[in-house]
């Protein structure tokens, strides 16, 4: 069965289904806001080290991001080799290639390494696809007020200073960092942050077993707190080990920075009205004016990093207009508001396949869904709400035609099999009675494919109905050699001229149709090869046993009293040839590709190796200029020492180039022979059907 994984933003859930992760065999593995995993290449990324793990076995993957890039070209590195370590060499001689050389020389080449693993789409070359929404931009200006300018200012002033007791210095850059945001956020959101920084700092005074975790009160309001920590990581060290009590000198600096903490505090809590959220009222007011004059549906998103700062939003406008329509959205959902919405959700569509069964996903189905119907403004956490605007509908003629291609086989083969327990329409059909006992379960009523209304169940290929389909028509016996069933296909009832079959009308023949399967480089591809010919010794060329196929037909026994004659058998040979010959120059291709990749891989680990002889090189020559403008013997000597010992390094070290060169190349010729022992075709071929035809 077809294993697919799609991970949306949750690495640290799939961090800790790692184990299950690893032993399934997927087919394809899907990941959203890859960014995230950007910094895989640092030590100290725990999360994204252990999914790149977990999924090294897995042969396709696809990373989703639309900022690949945010501050370094590493990150490219650490990206690529979650879907191929061997893109780039280590990460000495990426720097080399790529940070250290002229950035249009080190671009070119980077360009050349991406083209094999990296498709960059721009909203230009999409435009066709994606309904992309009008963006009217529309600036509210505000001014803090003087209270708000107060605390800024002594909060800023406070996280500027070199040492601070109420941060321990193995969290102090990532707890100032989100320090920082929330006091951008809202007083709201500052006020609770200082009083527990207050409070951490007084329990140690009196020496207190229950001091508050300044991380943990953070996370409860900054729901990506986690992501910034992974992102981090370099900078966290996680709790500073407990010390000594302080000394009389320092219980007074304690005591002084907790005086200040609360000030800050009182300052903050004494703040009932933000400026911002003023401005706010107003800008909410323009933009429905705006949206009025336009046409557009009246609602609005509003976006906040603090669940502290969402609450404070929704007491200012509960009693204004939008109160009624407020929507909030955020990691949890485990509000009043939310619940209520989420428990009427279930019993709208109790019975119907909306439900997944996971609360989490369904809860957020549910406010989304809510909001489109009956809410006008949406309050969410940025962690909430991403992902929520990636929900694209492709509308490209192409991709609506193979969408299509596929419905309609499935659900030609569903009429078939259900003829006798459900009505057919254009749309879909209705169910009116389960198959077989053992599908008694099954929901009854309206199946669409497409869904095109409301109270109509999904059907896809995926449904329990949907696979009893495919595995009643997969297991039905069929006559493989011999025919024994007459198909008799109506041209003038397909509706469709075909100038190539039309010559075929008033002849009979034989059609066959072969499962061939086809194991090489790891994957396994199965074909189906159709051919046909007539009884006069003619074979039915390119596509037209297969357009045959799609003609309306009734059966009868078999009439001609003989196996299919030479004609068909050499037929269907020549094309079970041509797919093979085909796979085949697809194989040798991604192998010329894979050995040309292998090359570069190669070239750069000996680059890697390289680079600390130069780096030694270049000290070398430092030392001798150094000594030679010595102005004493002690430190010519000294020098002369130094020299000696950096010298005996880099002969050890080119000693060392010169194995790890040879291990390298022993590497690369053992790759190169597990892809020649891959590249090797398994072929298995199975006959499906062989029957009679007559065209009218």
């Amino acid at each position: 069965m077809s294993q697919q994984l799609l991970t949306q933003h949750q690495n640290q859930f799939a961090k800790s289904k790692a184990d299950d992760i690893k032993d399934i065999a997927w087919d394809l593995v899907v990941l959203e806001e890859a960014h995230r995993l950007r910094n895989v290449y640092k030590t100290s990324n725990v999360i994204a080290k252990t999914l790149k793990e977990a999924l090294a076995h897995v042969h396709s993957k696809v990373l989703l991001t639309a900022t690949p890039l945010q501050n370094s070209l590493m990150e490219l590195y650490g990206l690529v080799s979650i879907i191929d370590d061997r893109v780039f060499g280590d990460i000495d001689s990426f720097r080399s290639q790529f940070t250290a050389q002229p950035r249009e020389q080190a671009f070119a080449a980077l360009r050349t390494r991406l083209g094999q693993v990296c498709k960059r789409t721009l909203r230009r070359q999409v435009q066709q696809y994606v309904p992309y929404t009008a963006r009217r931009a529309i600036v509210e200006e505000f001014t803090p007020s003087s209270e708000e300018r107060e605390l800024s200012s002594l909060v800023a002033d406070y996280l500027r200073r070199p040492k601070l007791k109420a941060l321990p210095e193995g969290q102090r850059p990532l707890i100032s960092l989100v320090l920082w945001k929330l006091l951008a956020s809202s007083t709201h959101a500052i006020a609770v942050a200082l009083e527990t920084m207050a409070k951490r700092l007084q329990g140690e005074l009196d020496e207190s077993s229950d001091v508050p975790d300044l991380a943990d009160v953070l996370d409860e309001d900054y729901e990506s707190l986690d992501q910034l920590e992974e992102e981090r990581a370099e900078e966290w060290n996680g709790p500073d080990p407990s010390t000594a009590p302080p000394t009389p000198n320092e219980r007074d600096a304690v005591t002084q920075e907790i005086a200040e903490l609360r000030h800050f505090k009182t300052l903050a809590t004494n703040i009932r009205d933000n400026a911002k959220g003023k401005a706010l009222l107003t800008a909410l007011d323009r933009a429905f004016s705006e949206l009025e004059r336009l046409g557009a549906a009246k609602k609005a998103i509003i976006f906040t990093e603090s669940k502290r700062t969402q609450e404070y939003l929704l007491s200012l406008l509960a009693d204004t207009s939008y109160g009624e329509g407020i929507v909030l959205f955020n990691g949890s959902n485990s509000d009043a508001r939310a619940q209520a919405v989420f428990k009427d959700w279930l019993k709208r569509h109790e019975g119907t396949d909306r439900i997944t069964g996971s609360k989490t996903a369904d809860t957020r189905a549910a406010l989304v869904e809510h909001f489109k119907e009956r809410g006008t403004v949406m309050i969410a956490t940025e962690d909430g709400a991403e992902g929520i605007n990636h929900k694209l509908r492709v509308r490209a003629e192409d991709s609506s035609k193979a969408r299509s291609k596929y419905e309609r086989m499935l659900m030609d083969l569903t009429r078939a099999e259900l003829a006798d327990c459900a009505t057919f329409d254009d749309d879909g059909f209705v169910l009116q009675s389960a198959p077989e006992a053992a599908l008694d379960g099954i929901d009854l009523g309206r199946y669409e494919l497409p869904r095109r209304s409301g109270d109509a169940h999904l059907y896809r290929i995926g449904h329990p109905l949907a696979v009893w389909v495919a595995h009643q028509a997969k297991t039905r016996e069929l006559a493989s050699e011999q025919p024994t069933t007459r198909l008799i296909f109506d041209y003038d009832a397909y509706g469709t001229q075909s100038s190539t079959l039309k010559a075929y009308r008033g002849k009979t023949g034989w059609l066959t149709l072969k499962l061939v399967s086809v194991e090489a480089l790891g994957n396994k591809e199965q074909h189906l090869v159709v051919a046909a010919s007539t009884s006069d010794g003619h074979a039915l060329e390119e596509d037209d046993p297969e357009k045959l196929l799609r003609l309306p037909a009734r059966s009868q026994s078999a009439r001609l009293f003989s196996a299919a004659d030479a004609t068909l058998v050499d037929d269907v040979e020549a094309r079970k040839i041509a797919l093979l010959r085909e796979i085949n120059q697809r194989n040798l291709g991604y192998f010329d590709q894979e050995v040309q990749k292998l090359d570069v891989w190669v070239d750069d680990l000996k680059l890697g190796l390289e680079q600390e002889i130069k780096a030694i090189d270049a000290e070398i020559k430092e030392v001798r200029r150094t000594a030679a403008t010595s102005q004493t013997l002690e430190e010519k000597l000294s020098w002369q020492k130094q020299q000696r010992e950096l010298e005996a390094r880099r002969g050890r070290l080119r000693r060392e180039l010169f194995v790890r060169q040879d291990e390298v190349e022993s590497q690369r010729n053992d790759l190169i022979s597990q892809l020649e022992v891959q590249l090797l075709q398994q072929v298995v071929e199975h006959t499906l059907f062989t029957i009679e035809w007559e065209l009218k």
